[in-house]
């Protein structure tokens, strides 16, 4: 997938679109991106498409070890990748199920039973950091517990938005991910 992403990404029409087009055109890329990221680095096996219910609600991803893994594309104006909090919301998923709290805003809340953690992509945004800054070799990444973004004042819910602090404590992506899937296995 990477090689896919490195040519795909020099593109001059890819380097060309609006911020907007571009973070989603890449939201289903980067989950493939993921898949590999997460088995290359972790060596925790991702079940495929042919073995997850295509229904799913909430979460993009799973381990064979039944992690649920929500992964979201976010691009950044900081002065690094985590030092801005990012949304962590849905405007695609309107139904009777998300009316009242979980929409208080406009946008759609995550419900906390839906994943297990979230991985962010942080790309530099390229208005501020140049279009190059698209390309993957810029990305980093961050990967955070559901339990740390549960909202305090409806706990069913996740945050609106995920904290600058809490994208720091996740970069380490791969140790926190390994603890989940090693704690997901010890309870089946």
């Amino acid at each position: 997938m990477k090689e896919f992403l490195d040519e795909y990404l020099t593109d001059d029409v890819m380097y060309d679109l609006e911020v907007k087009s571009f973070g989603r055109i890449m939201g289903v890329l980067v989950e493939k991106y993921v898949i590999d990221m997460i088995e290359n680095n972790t060596g925790i096996e991702v079940m495929r498409e042919s073995d997850q219910n295509l229904n799913r609600a909430g979460y993009d991803i799973k381990t064979k070890n039944g992690i649920r893994i929500q992964v979201k594309f976010r691009q950044t104006k900081g002065k690094t990748p985590f030092s801005c909090q990012t949304y962590f919301s849905t405007t695609r998923r309107h139904s009777a199920m998300n009316l009242g709290y979980a929409a208080r805003s406009g946008q759609i809340a995550y419900r906390k039973d839906e994943f297990d953690c979230v991985i962010v992509v942080l790309c530099p945004h390229s208005e501020k950091y140049g279009k190059e800054s698209r390309h993957p070799d810029n990305w980093r990444f961050s990967c955070i517990d559901v339990r740390d973004i549960i909202d305090q004042e409806n706990p069913d819910f996740c945050e609106l938005n995920i904290k600058a602090n809490l994208l720091e404590k996740g970069k380490e992506w791969d140790k926190i991910l390994m603890k989940l899937d090693k704690e997901s296995s010890r309870e089946e």
